[in-house]
C-alpha cells in the first residue's frame, strides 16, 4: 500500500472525525487520494483473482458512455490535482456487450495509466466509435512518447517505462487479459514526441 495511505490516512481521518479540519481542506484531499488508491487496489486484485480462477465471461449489454462516467466519477479527482483535462468523445447511444466487471477494470486501468503519465497541465482524450465490425475505444494521453521502447513491452508484467514508479506495473497486463477474456484485443500506438494511444477493440454485436 502506498506510503501516503499508511502514514497519511489514519491521522488525517482522525483530524476530520474530531472536527479539527474541514472536509474540503488539504487533509481531506489526502484521505480522498488514499481511498481512491485503496479502491484501485481492491478492484485490480478482484479482477486478477477472477482472471485466474473464474474466467467465465458474463456478457451484459450496456452503454459505453455510462461505464466511462462511472470511472471518471473518481478518476477526475486525481486528474484535477495534476491540472489535467479529460475530454470524452463518445456517442451516448453507443451500446456494447461485454463482461462489465472485466471491461470496467481494463478501461479504468488505461485511464489511470494516462493520468499517471500525462504531463501536468496536459490533456487526456477518450474516444468511442464503431469502425466496420468493431467497437473501438481509445485512450490518448500526453506522455511524450515511448522513446524507442516497444509498445508490446508495456503489457508485460512489472514493466514501468517511466520515472513515476507508483504501483506494481501490473495495470496494463491485467487490462490486456481482461479484454482478451472478452474476445477482444488491446494495442498501443506510439505518436513520437506527443503521446500514446491505447486502443480496445471489441466485436460489435449490434
Amino acid at each position: 500500500m502506498p506510503s501516503e495511505t499508511r502514514s497519511g490516512y489514519a491521522p488525517s481521518f482522525q483530524l476530520i472525525q474530531n472536527g479539527i479540519v474541514a472536509l474540503k481542506g488539504s487533509i481531506s484531499q489526502v484521505v480522498e487520494r488514499s481511498l481512491r488508491r485503496i479502491e484501485e487496489l481492491i478492484d485490480r486484485s478482484l479482477t486478477e483473482v477472477r482472471l485466474r480462477v473464474d474466467p467465465e465471461v458474463r456478457v451484459e449489454s450496456g452503454h459505453l458512455s455510462q461505464v466511462v462516467d462511472q470511472i471518471l466519477a473518481t478518476a477526475i479527482v486525481e486528474a484535477r490535482q495534476r491540472n489535467l483535462k479529460i475530454e470524452v468523445e463518445i456517442d451516448p447511444a453507443l451500446t456494447f456487450e461485454v463482461d462489465q466487471q472485466a471491461f470496467h477494470s481494463a478501461l479504468s486501468n488505461l485511464i489511470q495509466n494516462a493520468i499517471k503519465f500525462t504531463k501536468v497541465g496536459g490533456r487526456i482524450l477518450l474516444r468511442g466509435s464503431v469502425q466496420n465490425e468493431e467497437i473501438v475505444i481509445e485512450v490518448q494521453d500526453e506522455c511524450g512518447w515511448l522513446k524507442g521502447n516497444s509498445a508490446e513491452d508495456l503489457f508485460k508484467p512489472f514493466m514501468q517505462k517511466n520515472q513515476n514508479r507508483k504501483g506494481l506495473g501490473l495495470g496494463l497486463t491485467i487490462a490486456k487479459r481482461a479484454i482478451e477474456m472478452n474476445h477482444g484485443k488491446i494495442e498501443a500506438e506510439d505518436v513520437p514526441g506527443r503521446s500514446c494511444i491505447f486502443k480496445i477493440k471489441l466485436l460489435n454485436h449490434a
